[in-house]
């Protein structure tokens, strides 16, 4: 078994990362597993085992499996950082929370799931999006209450108008959710409001979220990319490109190579013929993230603050518009519009500095009226 914890590399180095057995009965078989940079969940054909590395060391914790069938064999399982699933053959899917004591408490109710649905977990949603003839159903259910969230003012399914997907993940912050359709594109939509779904990239192979940012890394034509605000498609798409940077891995990408882990500062690849790749994430990540949480005054301080730190201490490595795209994503998004006309005029997009002091002049102090020009904005 191998267990990641990114703190705890060396030189960040994949070989210097611990590892240790986990010792199963002789009747014992493992059926499925997941990891992710913290915490492995190990379903056997006897029991369920969560493994942490904590201090160098490995603690294990015995999961007892819930009073199922024995027709009932666990066949998927998905991770978040503070819950996880498992999906049996009979198609009923039950979930385990963490405590803050890390004890893993199993959640008295059981979804059932529609045969072939696409599902995925967060801590605190789980995600089902079902084929149909035209286009995807999707249902979005809260695990602790029991019920179907609300989502754009009603509970029950919602269409999506987007075809042959093959894989959905849901992001843990942020209330996102990504697919990636039978063309290979990779697009994304709001879990508020999901009457939306846009690309952020093509002739992807694999992708997956950030645990702790809404933010993407994904594999799209030989490059291990990260798409800092995936959020831009929904809001203007010609922020996507600029919102994309590429992350250098130290080893060759191919349409083989596979995510194996992503952290709040690194991702972890891994290419068949090349082997683990670990790339760092771009400085300005974290904090502008925890900037946007703020008011809009406090994220164009951050950003000014970030550039003059890039600018003087990095040089060359700086990537000022992935800086201020992002700003002018979540600027817009949530209807701070003279930080978006600041935000666009350092990209030097003077045309939407234009049409958004318009929009601010329209709508004449009316904040709601404002909303739904910005809302016209993001669409057109």
């Amino acid at each position: 078994m191998l267990a990641l914890n990114s703190e705890s590399h060396v030189a960040g180095r994949v070989e210097d990362m611990p590892t240790d057995d986990l010792h199963l009965s002789e009747s014992e078989s493992v059926l499925i597993m997941s990891a992710d940079g913290y915490r492995s969940i190990v379903v056997t054909s006897e029991q369920i085992y969560s493994v942490v590395l904590a201090h160098d060391r490995f603690d294990v914790t015995i999961i007892s499996p819930p009073p199922l069938p024995k027709t009932a064999v666990p066949y998927e399982i998905y991770q978040s950082p503070r819950s996880f699933a498992v999906r049996y053959k009979t198609q009923q899917i039950v979930i385990w929370k963490f405590e803050d004591d890390l004890t893993p408490q199993r959640l008295d109710r059981v979804v059932t799931a529609q045969n072939k649905a696409l599902i995925d977990l967060s801590d605190d949603t789980l995600v089902m999006c079902v084929r149909l003839s035209q286009g995807m159903q999707m249902k979005v259910y809260d695990p602790y209450s029991g019920k179907d969230r609300v989502v754009s003012g009603a509970r029950g399914p919602i269409r999506l108008d987007v075809q042959d997907v093959s894989r959905i993940s849901v992001a843990n912050v942020g209330d996102m959710l990504a697919l990636l359709d039978g063309h290979s594109t990779l697009h994304v939509l709001s879990l508020t409001d999901p009457s939306i779904v846009k690309p952020v990239a093509s002739n992807v192979t694999c992708f997956d979220w950030s645990p702790v940012h809404p933010a993407l890394v994904y594999i799209a034509r030989g490059e291990t990319r990260l798409s800092v605000a995936p959020l831009s498609a929904l809001v203007d798409p010609d922020l996507v490109p600029l919102v994309s940077v590429v992350l250098d891995t130290g080893v060759d990408t191919s349409i083989q190579t596979t995510i194996e882990h992503v952290g709040e500062h690194d991702t972890l690849t891994h290419t068949p013929s090349t082997g683990f790749g670990l790339a760092s994430m771009p400085f300005a990540v974290t904090p502008l993230h925890k900037a946007v949480r703020g008011d809009p005054a406090d994220l164009l301080r951050a950003a000014y603050s970030l550039e003059a730190f890039g600018r003087d201490v990095l040089s060359k490595g700086f990537n000022r518009k992935m800086l201020w795209a992002v700003v002018a994503t979540y600027a817009v998004d949530r209807g701070h519009v003279q930080a978006a006309i600041t935000a666009y005029g350092e990209l030097e997009l003077y045309s939407k500095v234009v049409y958004l002091q318009y929009l601010q002049k329209e709508s004449e102090g009316n904040a709601r009226r404002l909303a739904d020009m910005l809302h016209q904005f993001r669409t057109t």
